[in-house]
């Protein structure tokens, strides 16, 4: 998972780079897109963290119980 985060930070800063260089974006309207994706990025990813602990648990609830060793 860190090192998802490390490709996506390095993508982000070479894509703002070139961006800012060619005057597309100035550095605040950078930073606000920036901060922007990351919020929605978080906030996919912890509805997908959610998802599979819900799953995980409804797995749990339905497993069998196992009977215990005499």
């Amino acid at each position: 998972m860190q090192s998802i985060f490390m490709v996506i930070r390095q993508i982000l800063l070479v894509a703002g780079g070139g961006l800012i260089t060619r005057g597309e974006f100035t550095q605040g309207e950078w930073e606000t897109l920036v901060g922007a994706a990351v919020i929605v990025a978080t906030a996919i990813w912890r509805y997908i963290e959610k998802a599979q602990e819900k799953k995980a648990l409804a797995a749990a609830i339905a497993a069998p119980a196992v009977p215990a060793a005499k």
